[in-house]
């Protein structure tokens, strides 16, 4: 059986042949707002816009995704990057308990009293391993009003921007979060960004101009635009083309630590300017990190990237299926030339990358795993089963990945949630 919340999963891990899909859709509400409380209860197959259109007309935030299209349930259990990350952490940092249905049809809660281990375990990697999420418990804020900013720049000017940037943006002032889009050569470079708020509008607008200085100061902008927005108005702002992009896709991703050496920049812009003026939906997408987000160190949740400054999100889209094989080889070329600039290899789960397989070195593991002593084979999780999926679980999980396949073990022992990259469960672990 596979669980299918909102459908916006890159790959198809909540469809299966023979198999039960339990659609989620059709439990879409928010159950209840506590005010005094603070916290809100969300059923687990709600998209994105409809709640932060409810939750704004209350005056309150959740540290979102960027596409309302999104369903709540596949954004959070895998972490949740959005425009308030930097001040609020991902979407499930602001988790306070979740309600689940386990393997043996059992109803039951995790948080931070019951199922400890478990609640661990769904917040980075609770999509599709463990249990039904049926509802979440979040923490809320009160947020009357964002501030945004948008600049452009001409695309022979993203070198000089993105190197300003990359080395700003995740560590100015943690109610700034912002993100640098390249598109082809004939659109513009676009950074863009949502400031939290203060005391009011107008010193907002003064904080945020001061913020954004080091890319004023570069003085090639070509527009600058800076508006108070609702967190509606600001949610179907950066929603834009969410509704209306082509239907095929095909998607990578990677989490940076360190600033990108002027080689990776040249890598990035030669790729995006490969492409013709069709392809105007092509994207690469660095959201920056660091603040708050930061503030959890890497075992605190099952999510592992903590230390990253910027998660890359590279991205082909084309309309006829005759154009597949073009839009597909450009993303993989131009992601393979960049493989040398991210040595940790890590990924986001929300990304599920099916392309991930075990490399020729893994081999060593499969033939020590083959001859190892039972005592010596507790010490690899890449039994022979795991292999082929090895690689992947590690890069969304980093060393997180032992410690969730003894909890997969204990809550569901026969494997009954899994998918072509889930964790699996092993009689070892009893």
């Amino acid at each position: 059986m596979r669980v299918r919340g909102g459908a916006h999963c890159y790959q198809p891990a909540s469809l299966v042949n023979f198999g039960i899909i339990l659609d989620q859709k059709p439990r879409n509400k928010i159950v209840k707002i506590n005010q005094k409380n603070q916290t809100s209860q969300i059923q687990a197959g709600a998209l994105l816009g409809p709640i932060i259109n409810e939750l704004s007309n209350h005056g309150v935030i959740i540290p979102f995704g960027t596409c309302v299209t999104n369903g709540l349930a596949g954004l959070t259990l895998g972490g949740g990057i959005g425009f308030a990350l930097r001040e609020y952490g991902l979407t499930m940092d602001s988790l306070v308990d979740i309600k689940v249905v386990l393997a043996d049809g059992s109803i039951s809660h995790a948080n931070h009293e019951v199922n400890s281990d478990l609640f661990w375990a769904l917040r980075g990697a609770g999509g599709g391993n463990f249990a039904v999420v049926t509802d979440f418990t979040f923490k809320i804020r009160p947020t009357k009003w964002v501030t945004i900013f948008t600049m452009n720049f001409k695309f022979e000017d993203a070198k000089k921007v993105l190197m300003i940037w990359q080395t700003w943006a995740p560590f100015t002032n943690t109610k700034l979060t912002s993100e640098y889009d390249i598109f082809n050569k004939y659109q513009p470079i676009i950074v863009t960004g949502q400031l939290l708020p203060g005391k009011s509008k107008e010193s907002d607008q003064k904080l945020l101009f001061k913020l954004i200085k080091p890319l004023v100061d570069l003085g090639i902008h070509t527009s600058l635009s800076i508006k108070h927005l609702t967190l509606q108005e600001s949610a179907q702002y950066f929603g834009q083309g969410s509704y209306a992009r082509p239907l095929f896709f095909y998607n990578k991703s990677d989490f940076n630590f360190r600033p990108l050496p002027e080689k990776a920049i040249d890598i990035i812009i030669y790729h995006m300017s490969l492409l013709d003026k069709s392809q105007s939906y092509n994207k690469t997408e660095i959201n920056a990190l660091g603040g708050n987000f930061s503030k959890f160190s890497s075992d605190s949740t099952a999510f592992p990237s903590r230390k990253a400054i910027h998660w890359l999100q590279y991205t082909s889209l084309w309309d006829i299926s005759y154009q597949e094989k073009q839009s597909v080889a450009w993303l993989k070329n131009y992601y393979k030339a960049l493989r040398p600039y991210f040595p940790e290899n890590r990924k986001y789960v929300n990304a599920l990358d099916y392309d991930v397989q075990f490399s020729p070195e893994d081999k060593n593991v499969e033939k020590n795993t083959q001859t190892a002593q039972p005592s010596t084979r507790l010490e690899y999780p890449a039994l022979l089963e795991l292999l082929p999926r090895l690689n992947a679980l590690k890069s969304y999980y980093g060393d997180n990945l032992l410690e969730l396949i003894k909890i997969k073990h204990k809550y569901d022992p026969n494997n009954f949630f899994k998918f072509e990259q889930s964790i699996p469960s092993f009689e070892c672990f009893d």
